[in-house]
């Protein structure tokens, strides 16, 4: 199965999440990839919600509310592993950092 698709017939959070639930500890965890400015990508690291680009200079804490105004926004992510996005992001990055 290509794990690079697209959530058919479903534009709800929940399902965006639940295909990335689970998969952080996973040598290439799956992310949710959105397309334009910033190369943007969402991952759930330790259940929680994670956002990063590189208009940021950290990763920030999203909640289900954030994901679903962003999916409004720049439509619909493709679920992808991490290591197939193009802005080359590594898990470390999306890990928060004390400030």
């Amino acid at each position: 199965m290509d794990e690079q698709t697209d959530v058919e017939g479903s534009s709800s959070v929940g399902s965006y999440r639940d295909r990335i639930a689970d998969t952080w500890a996973d040598t290439d965890p799956l992310v949710l990839a959105f397309e334009g400015e910033g190369m943007p990508v969402v991952a759930e690291v330790d259940g929680e919600l994670r956002y990063l680009s590189y208009n940021i200079v950290r990763p920030r804490r999203v909640g289900d509310d954030d994901l679903a105004k962003f999916i409004a926004l720049r439509g619909e992510p493709r679920v992808l592993p991490l290591s197939d996005h193009p802005a080359g992001y590594e898990p470390r990055l999306l890990r928060l950092r004390a400030v």
